[in-house]
């Protein structure tokens, strides 16, 4: 059953007779300028509009501009900035099913959101896209070489001018293949930029019992995979903002403490990229703790220090080597910290005590043991459940 909730008292003007004569007032209310209304709108656009002085949400896939509606609403500003930024139809029908939001909005409305396509592998992509959420599509292995001791870079292969279309931090891809007649399915996020073309690149770390890892390891170069996507419950799709499971969590976003294991790394570099490169970002600032067990394990380790030594102000990472004792002492350096041991409570403490209590956005990503550790670090630091976000 919808539920009804108590209304605010609004300022005078503002009532919902005086919303049905201002859309009725010839006012560019959805603000197109006269232009029409739009097509494919991406959620990363949408949820780039998240403020009171420039507010869009989504319903039922129909993007609305609702700056000006945000005063007239009965439930009050604040509550309707709840759904500013990103996909409101949860919120709408569990507050609002009896009232025609379409109707009420019509005067807002910019276009539609972007939607995922089901192509077979004969059909055009219209959008240019690889990927589809809902088909299987077959992808070429173009090479596979060593990035670490124990991982491996797979690069496959894109046709023409299309891009992959994992385009938001946080989305990953499935791959499934045909084992001994078992159907096997996982995920990995993409290592390669998100507007590259011609080929792309997963980085997977191989383990001895890994059904997956060891089957494309001995894959001949030249054979196809099976994927789709993209997929992703947590996603940072533009600056300062996170969501997940399509409800935002955090808005005003202003550190990313990222913690990984392994090649959990992988959208940790997304994340990273995204905030140096795709987004223009110029001040948030970063943390990364990266766990592994031997500096030979450690994956993009030049880049990082590279990354480390052109943004030394905003980003900083620290390695944390659970074996290999004397290596972690020799090879540190001034701009990457080695420290030896397993990531415990007063580590946590240590490298991330100075981001409690501020606008931080707390990722994660490694083993189920590692990730079940690091949120309990956490929470025991204080940290609110929805500013900690497991990849």
């Amino acid at each position: 059953m919808a539920k009804r909730d108590r209304k605010v008292t609004l300022a005078p003007g503002y009532s919902q007779l005086h919303w049905m004569r201002l859309t009725q007032s010839g006012r560019d209310l959805a603000q197109l300028g006269g232009k029409p209304p739009r097509k494919n709108i991406t959620d990363a656009e949408v949820a780039a509009h998240n403020r009171e002085n420039d507010a869009w949400m989504t319903l039922d896939g129909k993007v609305y501009n609702i700056t000006s509606y945000l005063k007239y609403h009965p439930g009050g500003v604040r509550y309707l900035m709840m759904a500013a930024g990103s996909d409101g139809t949860a919120l709408f029908n569990d507050h609002h099913a009896w009232i025609n939001g379409h109707a009420m909005l019509a005067k807002c409305y910019i276009g539609d959101l972007e939607m995922a396509l089901s192509l077979d592998h004969n059909d055009e992509t219209i959008d240019n896209v690889a990927l589809s959420t809902t088909t299987w599509r077959p992808f070429r292995l173009l090479s596979k070489q060593s990035v670490s001791k124990t991982a491996f870079k797979f690069v496959f292969e894109l046709s023409g001018s299309q891009t992959l279309g994992v385009c938001i931090p946080g989305q990953h891809l499935e791959l499934r293949v045909n084992i001994a007649g078992r159907c096997i399915e996982r995920a990995y996020t993409p290592a390669s930029r998100f507007s590259q073309r011609k080929s792309f690149e997963l980085i997977i770390k191989l383990y001895p019992d890994g059904l997956m890892s060891s089957y494309l390891k001995s894959l001949p170069i030249g054979s196809e995979v099976e994927m789709r996507g993209p997929k992703g419950n947590v996603l940072y799709p533009s600056v300062g903002l996170v969501k997940r499971e399509g409800k935002i969590q955090q808005r005003h976003v202003e550190h990313l403490v990222l913690v990984a294991a392994g090649s959990g790394i992988t959208p940790m570099l997304q994340l990273i990229r995204a905030t140096f490169e795709t987004f223009k970002d110029h001040k948030t600032t970063i943390m990364l703790l990266y766990c592994n067990r031997a500096i030979q394990d450690i994956i993009a380790l030049d880049q990082l220090e590279t990354l480390t030594n052109m943004f030394s102000s905003r980003i900083s990472v620290r390695h944390i080597i659970s074996e290999d004792v004397e290596a972690s002492f020799k090879n540190q350096t001034g701009s990457l910290a080695f420290r030896h041991g397993r990531l415990n409570d007063s580590m946590m403490l240590e490298f991330v005590g100075e981001f409690l209590g501020k606008e931080t956005a707390f990722f994660h990503c490694g083993p189920q043991a590692f990730d079940n550790d690091v949120e309990e670090m956490l929470k025991s630091l204080n940290v609110s459940d929805s500013c900690i976000h497991r990849f």
